[in-house]
């Protein structure tokens, strides 16, 4: 590899750095209010993260499996950036009900 290689490697990997951790950031200011962990509970119920997508009709199946594939992206995101606010979530979540 060429110097110039190595220096456009590095930028890419600095700003992919600099992204995640945005990211992170993001999703830790959503989940530490009340309201926000409220709308992310919504959207993992609402894209079946803790159901089945399956019905007899293969179409909406798939339909409920690309909700899903999102929803569990979220869930995956708020797992590894802040676990012990998904509990006080799950929490609040249950006494709402």
């Amino acid at each position: 590899m060429t110097d110039y290689e190595d220096d456009q490697r590095a930028l890419i990997e600095a700003d992919a750095k600099e992204r995640k951790q945005r990211d992170d950031n993001d999703i830790k200011h959503v989940m530490s209010s009340e309201h926000g962990r409220r709308i992310v509970w919504d959207l993992l119920v609402n894209g079946r993260v803790f159901a089945s997508t399956f019905t007899a009709d293969a179409q909406v199946s798939a339909f409920n499996e690309g909700q899903r594939n999102l929803a569990l992206s979220l869930f995956s995101k708020v797992m590894a950036v802040c676990p012990d606010l998904y509990l006080t979530m799950a929490d609040e979540a249950s006494k709402d009900n």
